[in-house]
């Protein structure tokens, strides 16, 4: 059951990493679209729905899957009246005032702002002021943590694709309550500025 719990985590954490930056390129090309820069808003509309097609695969609640998918076949339609029109063919779409006003970007749906306000609720989100100095022992897990997390992040170019080197893709952290964990989590993000995100399981 855990197993289960955790994959349904992370498949949702994935979608919602998809989403956001397809939205985000497909409200570009609605700009770019209603300016009539026909060639950058298909290039945007691509880009966009590859993203959002992605994180469609990730997205367990199929309320939400309906609506993306009305949404992205707007934008897939879209798209291919562009390219026929960028490829020289007529398409009388292309300049039609109803149809450019239709473009919205993430699709309006009660039930995905109902799921946000229930994230934002159980997840707190802070950019903590931690340092290693703050916590006491756990030697081991920091150089752990040094060598999967931190050194990546500051120094990247050791760890590119040619290097051979590969940062680790995750570290697990446990123990009973009190031990340090969340200490250690708050002060990695403080060492590579990023946001601490805290959940409980019982809160997921």
């Amino acid at each position: 059951r855990v197993h289960g719990d955790l994959t349904r985590e992370s498949m949702a954490a994935a979608a919602g990493a998809f989403f956001p930056k397809g939205f985000e390129l497909l409200r570009v090309g609605a700009e770019a679209d209603r300016a009539e820069r026909y060639e950058e808003a298909l290039r945007a509309y691509m880009r966009g729905l590859e993203y959002v097609i992605a994180g469609l695969k990730y997205e367990r609640n199929t309320t939400v899957q309906s609506a993306v998918r009305a949404k992205a076949a707007e934008f897939m339609s879209r798209a291919e009246a562009l390219k026929r029109h960028v490829e020289g063919l007529p398409d009388p779409t292309v300049n039609s005032v109803a149809t450019k006003k239709a473009l919205e970007t993430e699709p309006k749906h009660e039930e995905r702002d109902r799921i946000r306000k229930q994230l934002e609720d159980v997840v707190l989100s802070e950019k903590p002021q931690v340092s290693w100095d703050d916590v006491a022992g756990c030697d081991d897990a920091k150089r752990a943590i040094e060598e999967a997390l931190i050194m990546p992040k500051r120094f990247p170019g050791l760890f590119r694709a040619d290097t051979k080197r590969k940062p680790w893709k995750a570290v697990l952290l446990f123990g009973p309550p009190g031990t340090g964990k969340s200490f250690l989590a708050k002060a990695t993000a403080s060492q590579i500025d990023a946001t601490f995100l805290s959940a409980s399981a019982a809160g997921l």
